[in-house]
């Protein structure tokens, strides 16, 4: 029975370092939502293109591209950002490569727009792929 349990835990850490390293280097990810405090953006799916460069394309679940910033890449972690130049608000995205998973915190600068709710947070989070 130990033997049975030591080998399938062996086989479950080289299969996901296995896939953590076939992300190293790649030049697009895909991320899936799988939390986030806005129920609607559950299970859809962003897109990161030119990794390898210092401004990143990323095509939201609505299909818009956006270029972004990469403000830190080191050891497996990117972070994106993106600031609205009239309001403020900002995109920032987590790229944990090495263990396939994302972060996404979006403020919103919503006095500039009139309303009552002068910054409004949201966050989302998944797998890559």
């Amino acid at each position: 029975m130990f033997l049975r349990t030591a080998c399938a835990t062996l086989l479950a850490t080289t299969a996901s370092l296995s896939f953590a390293q076939s992300l190293a280097g790649r030049n697009s990810l895909i991320g899936v939502v799988t939390e986030s405090s806005d129920a609607d953006k559950l299970k859809t799916q962003m897109t990161f293109v030119d990794l390898d460069k210092q401004v990143v394309t990323v095509v939201w679940p609505s299909g818009h591209q956006y270029k972004m910033s990469k403000t830190f890449d080191s050891k497996g972690i990117v972070v994106l950002q993106f600031v609205g130049e009239m309001t403020g608000s900002t995109d920032t995205i987590h790229l944990d490569i090495a263990n396939s998973r994302f972060l996404l915190v979006s403020v919103v600068a919503s006095e500039v727009l009139g309303t009552r709710n002068p910054l409004t947070v949201s966050t989302s989070r998944g797998a890559l792929k």
